[in-house]
């Protein structure tokens, strides 16, 4: 088994503005994980820092959907250079750690896309990503892994997403409604 250097935070990184460390950030992420004989890396993530008592504001980019996703979509091109499929996570609206199991993170369609959805889509158009993964918590109501307007409509359709949508451990409530709505 081989080593692994402790990084700094994702949000360290992003507050260095640094596109080129965070590519670097990247190519080491994917390198390791490729040592320890892993094809995937479930990482990184990119909702947005809203409260900060969010438990995993750490692993996240910030408040800044453009600079997040810029940020990140480095980050994941990075990984994916060393031959490792990166993730993209937790989609969408994951923004408090506290009741994220049954939570609803209700936000109008306007404020989505040009907010948390933003982050998600400049870092995924940038980079390529291999996949996504949704989160356990409801957007609007509806589970994010059975939301078949953010797996389908926006994901998939409008982004052009070609990677594949993986669940959070435990974020699957159902399985025919979950696959119809774009879980893969």
């Amino acid at each position: 088994m081989a080593a692994a250097v402790t990084l700094p935070s994702s949000l360290a990184g992003t507050s260095s503005w640094d596109p080129q460390l965070a590519y670097e950030f990247g190519k080491v992420i994917g390198r390791e994980t490729r040592d320890e004989g892993f094809n995937v890396s479930l990482g990184g993530g990119i909702d947005l820092a809203r409260d900060p008592r969010c438990g995993r504001n750490f692993e996240y980019h910030g408040e800044d959907p453009v600079l997040a996703g810029t940020m990140l979509g480095q980050e994941i091109r990075g990984i994916q250079r060393q031959d490792v499929i990166a993730t993209v996570k937790h989609y969408a609206v994951n923004d408090q750690e506290s009741g994220r199991f049954f939570v609803s993170s209700d936000i109008g369609g306007r404020a989505l896309r040009e907010t948390d959805l933003l982050a998600f889509e400049v870092a995924i158009k940038h980079s390529y990503a291999g996949a996504v993964m949704c989160s356990y918590n409801r957007v609007n109501g509806t589970y994010s892994c059975q939301h078949s307007y953010l797996l389908n409509d926006v994901l998939k359709l409008d982004w052009g997403f070609k990677g594949w949508v993986m669940s959070d451990w435990g974020a699957t409530h159902s399985t025919v409604e979950t696959a119809l709505s774009g879980l893969d």
